[in-house]
């Protein structure tokens, strides 16, 4: 959730209640949460400098443009 969001607090009573797991962001873009992610599954790997690998994709329905 966005942290300006103006239900943060109804966002924040459903989590204490346990109805969701929420997460409070400066901002919740696309960059931010990219970012978010990486951090996430870097934080996972146990890669070393002499092991690296790059995958990049684009999705098949971006690529064929709009339906």
């Amino acid at each position: 959730m966005n942290a300006d969001d103006p239900l943060l607090e109804q966002w924040r009573s459903l989590h204490d209640q346990g109805a969701l797991d929420l997460r409070v962001m400066a901002n919740v873009g696309m960059e931010s949460s990219a970012e978010l992610v990486w951090d996430w599954a870097n934080g996972l790997l146990r890669e070393n400098k002499h092991k690296a690998a790059c995958y990049e994709a684009t999705p098949e329905w971006f690529a064929q443009g709009r339906p």
